[in-house]
């Protein structure tokens, strides 16, 4: 019984622990699946923890489009410019980060660019 209730127990303060560790994307403009007729000047990417975001870049057909990404603090929000001309179709933003528990964390968000 008390092999249980430690078990229980250590599960609920480690199992915590490791899934704050973890920053996940929270949200983002554009949003994944959306159809936008212009790229807007400033994508923002938010995430429910902490990280220091390293690589943010845009994908059109074979056209790979690496973003200025602000440095400085650990942050939840990220206002990346987007000064950049892109063919309609469909765009991917990937991006690369380290989370406040120092692992790299990556993600994708997908939208489409339609012609003007």
């Amino acid at each position: 019984m008390w092999i249980r209730v430690l078990t229980l127990v250590a599960v609920s303060i480690f199992g915590a622990h490791v899934a704050q560790a973890h920053s996940k994307l929270s949200g983002s403009n554009p949003a994944m699946g959306s159809v936008i007729a212009e790229l807007p000047p400033v994508i923002t990417l938010t995430f429910a923890n902490p990280m220091r975001l390293a690589v943010v870049t845009l994908t059109e057909n074979e056209t790979v489009v690496r973003l200025d990404v602000p440095r400085g603090p650990a942050a939840t929000v990220f206002d990346i410019p987007a000064d950049t001309a892109l063919a309609p179709g469909l765009i991917t933003l990937d991006w690369r980060g380290i989370g406040s528990d120092g692992h790299v964390q990556t993600g994708t968000v997908s939208f489409t660019l339609t012609e003007q």
